[in-house]
């Protein structure tokens, strides 16, 4: 986000710091919560806002293709995770 161009900077860059953030607070709160199944749910919204936002960047020439592929390769692995987490529930 911190070389991200300043139009993208302080609305792209803020909103997708932010959803990962949330994210992670989704993760470790269906981690130790006794109904999993509905943070589970949440952080899969979260999983895939942040792809969104991801892409989004990789159009406004926010990232490089390198860039993109190694995010997009690291939610991939999250959200297969999520998915076999959640078929677990």
């Amino acid at each position: 986000v911190m070389r991200f161009a300043r139009v993208y900077k302080y609305s792209l860059g803020i909103e997708t710091e932010g959803g990962a953030l949330e994210l992670l607070r989704a993760i470790i709160r269906a981690n130790y919560a006794s109904d999993k199944e509905t943070y589970i749910r949440q952080a899969v919204i979260e999983y895939e806002t942040q792809r969104i936002f991801l892409r989004l960047a990789f159009e406004y020439k926010a990232l490089s293709e390198r860039q993109y592929l190694y995010g997009s390769g690291l939610l991939d692995v999250i959200g297969r995770l999520l998915r076999g987490w959640l078929k677990k529930y």
